[in-house]
């Protein structure tokens, strides 16, 4: 389902605020998605760093999204967009994971810890036997 139909659910179903975490790469992409600009008012949006992505790239990014926005950090990191909403920057360490360093890792018996959730950890170690059966052929 899009995006906006996704989070208006959650918003009709909760008054609660919602938070949705994006990655720069899609938030460079947002006028490309449906009702991409509006997503903001449904929920607060929080964007981490991929790649070199930097707070000045966040910057100029949202003022070519939302060119009435107004920094309410002295920082550039946090804006409220005119049209509603808010959006911030969470500039946290880029770790370089994908998927097929994940299966490569698991099928050499190396850690995966940080890399995946504990509760994905626990799902791979129960299911090991058919996981390596599987990802050994891929």
């Amino acid at each position: 389902s899009y995006t906006w139909d996704t989070l208006l659910a959650l918003r009709q179903q909760s008054q609660a605020l919602l938070y949705f975490l994006l990655g720069s790469d899609d938030y460079l992409a947002l006028s490309t998605w449906y009702k991409g600009r509006d997503l903001p008012n449904l929920a607060h949006f929080l964007i981490v760093p991929r790649g070199h992505f930097t707070e000045e790239d966040f910057v100029k990014a949202t003022l070519a999204l939302w060119p009435k926005a107004q920094s309410l950090s002295g920082s550039g990191t946090h804006w409220l967009l005119s049209e509603g909403g808010e959006v911030s920057f969470l500039p946290i360490p880029w770790l370089d994971v994908s998927s097929t360093d994940i299966r490569k890792r698991f099928l050499a018996q190396k850690s995966l810890d940080f890399l995946v959730p504990h509760a994905e950890l626990d799902i791979l170690h129960e299911q090991a036997e058919e996981i390596r059966k599987i990802w050994a052929n891929s």
